[in-house]
């Protein structure tokens, strides 16, 4: 009660309204699912999308990230965008 959950809306480069993908795709009114986006604005090519199952779209490409090992690296995927929209 009271929670927002947001998920990443997945990798797939698939239509999420016809090939749900999940926890983003169930449907609740407590979920807000997040596809990717690169600095221009346009869908990266791995991300899922979907009028109804994508809600919002953010940033996530070559995202600066920690890695095992105490290292950096640049990822790309709507996990690092649902980590900018989360903050």
């Amino acid at each position: 009660s009271g929670i927002l959950l947001i998920a990443a809306a997945g990798n797939e480069k698939s239509d999420a309204d016809l090939n749900p993908f999940y926890p983003a795709s169930y449907g609740f009114q407590n979920i807000l699912s997040v596809g990717a986006h690169d600095s221009q604005f346009q869908r990266i090519e791995s991300s899922n999308y979907g009028s109804r199952s994508v809600h919002i779209s953010s940033f996530g490409k070559n995202i600066l990230a920690d890695i095992p090992g105490n290292q950096k690296r640049p990822l790309t995927g709507t996990s690092q965008a649902t980590a900018i929209v989360t903050a």
